[in-house]
């Protein structure tokens, strides 16, 4: 069931968010055998359960491996995670999400997708939940640091009923990257089919 932000009669726009989660879910393909063998080879340098080295290393090769190139004009394409790695990892912001996201529920973890808007564009980017806690979130991101063994600075993450979520965008080398500055956003979790609408109160 859908979590209407509006609470009324379905508007266009709830059409279109609808319709926005069925493609997501359909473009997270975590059980095609090429999307498989890609998140796991990764993984498998941090073996074990789900940790936060998984996270990394899945972060850190896309990232460093991305070549983005724009969908047509006046039509967002969301292509399958096979279809992007299948490309050499080329694509906007949102196959670079939907890459992210997928791959982070394919090694067990709990992964969203983000649609953020304000008054000169639009981005997507991909969260990844470490703790149901702040403390323990960070405790994650404070091994995070000591994997990648650097200043990392500023670790960006959202701390709220819903857990811990870091930020997986493209905005930098590491998870944890600034957060694009919007003014709405629409959170969409495949895992059940729902999305919430948030608004800035600056």
């Amino acid at each position: 069931q859908y979590k209407n932000p509006y609470n009324k009669v379905p508007t266009q726009e709830e059409i279109y968010m609808r319709n926005t989660i069925t493609k997501l879910k359909d473009s997270m393909d975590n059980e095609n055998p090429i999307t498989r063998k890609f998140y796991l080879s990764l993984a498998s340098k941090s073996p074990g359960n789900f940790n936060i080295g998984q996270i990394a290393s899945i972060y850190s090769y896309i990232y460093s491996n991305w070549k983005y190139v724009n969908d047509p004009i006046s039509r967002d394409y969301f292509a399958k995670a096979s279809e992007t790695i299948e490309s050499n990892l080329t694509g906007d912001c949102d196959d670079f999400a939907i890459l992210m996201a997928t791959c982070i529920q394919g090694i067990g973890g709990e992964s969203r997708i983000v649609f953020a808007q304000n008054s000169t564009g639009k981005h997507a980017y991909a969260e990844v939940k470490i703790a149901n806690d702040e403390n323990t979130g960070i405790q994650v991101i404070n091994n995070m640091r000591a994997f990648y063994g650097e200043n990392l600075g500023t670790i960006h993450y959202k701390n709220n009923s819903d857990g811990v979520w870091l930020n997986l965008d493209w905005n930098g080398s590491t998870p944890g990257s600034k957060y694009f500055d919007s003014d709405r956003e629409w959170v969409f979790d495949m895992r059940d089919n729902t999305y919430k609408y948030y608004e800035s109160s600056k």
